[in-house]
C-alpha cells in the first residue's frame, strides 16, 4: 500500500513539473536559426543524456574492475619467478 502511495505522489509530481514547465522557449543552435521548443522537452532530453552517461561510465568502471579482478587472479595463479631464474 505505502508503494502504491509513493508511485502516486511521485506520478503527481512529474505531471505538475511537466504542466509547470510546457511554455515554449527559443532554442538557439550553433547552425540554423532558432527553434521554438517546449521547455519540458528540453528538459528531458537533457535528463536522458545524463542518465545514459551515467549508465555507461558506470559499466565501464565495472568492467575495468573485473578486468583488474581477472588480471589479479591470473597472476596469483601463474608460478612465481625469483631474482635467480628460478620457479617459486
Amino acid at each position: 500500500m505505502v508503494r502504491l502511495v509513493l508511485i502516486v505522489v511521485a506520478t503527481a509530481a512529474v505531471v505538475a513539473f511537466a504542466v509547470a514547465n510546457s511554455h515554449h522557449i527559443e532554442l538557439s543552435l550553433v547552425l540554423g536559426k532558432p527553434a521554438q521548443i517546449r521547455l519540458i522537452f528540453v528538459l528531458g532530453t537533457t535528463f536522458l543524456a545524463g542518465l545514459v552517461t551515467g549508465v555507461l561510465w558506470s559499466t565501464l568502471r565495472q568492467l575495468r574492475r573485473v578486468e583488474a579482478a581477472r588480471a589479479g587472479a591470473l597472476a596469483a595463479t601463474e608460478p612465481a619467478v625469483l631474482a635467480d631464474g628460478r620457479q617459486e
